[in-house]
């Protein structure tokens, strides 16, 4: 994020490239089964490909930042991109996570919100859940960050991934890399 903003959106263009190649080349080797799991603004880039890729298994969104709109009104690492939208008309609600709809149904979707979190608010997170007819949700006593440092929340994690692949793709012993 920076208040270089072709800069910005070619850097997310590329990276749902990449993760859409990657998605695609790991189907073409055979693999039954492709999930994602991204955090923060990964997770966000995680829920835009769980609604626009018909090939992905799962999606787990840890702390989401699911509202790109109050991101950049919000927080102030944002500032240097709110000066420069000033007096720009720019429709970021069509960025949020709630305006999409998931290809995915809910139950092969998680998400792990954290109630003490200032950058991705507890609330945005229960938003999306609605809007995404309310897939599989964990409130952890998190902070933004303590979520991903949480060793059991992560192992709870690989075990619900595991267990979509599974179910999903008709695999006995998955493989899960982080």
């Amino acid at each position: 994020m920076s208040d270089d903003l072709s800069h910005v959106v070619g850097a997310v263009r590329q990276a749902l490239a990449d993760t859409r190649a990657l998605v695609a080349w790991l189907k073409e080797q055979g693999s039954p089964f492709v999930g994602l799991w991204g955090f923060s603004l990964g997770a966000w880039l995680s829920g835009l490909l769980a609604c626009t890729e018909p090939r992905l298994g799962s999606a787990v969104l840890t702390t989401p930042v699911s509202r790109i709109d109050r991101v950049i009104d919000e927080l102030d690492f944002c500032h240097s991109i709110r000066e420069r939208l000033e007096g720009v008309e720019v429709r970021l609600d069509r960025l949020n996570l709630v305006s999409q709809r998931p290809k995915l149904s809910p139950d092969n979707i998680l998400l792990v919100a954290s109630e003490h979190d200032l950058f991705a608010p507890m609330e945005t997170i229960e938003e999306l859940w609605l809007a995404w007819n309310k897939p599989t949700i964990w409130r952890t006593r998190q902070g933004h960050i303590s979520a991903l440092m949480c060793a059991p929340v992560m192992e709870r994690t690989v075990k619900w991934l595991a267990e979509r692949a599974r179910n999903r793709g008709q695999i006995e012993k998955p493989i899960v890399s982080c």
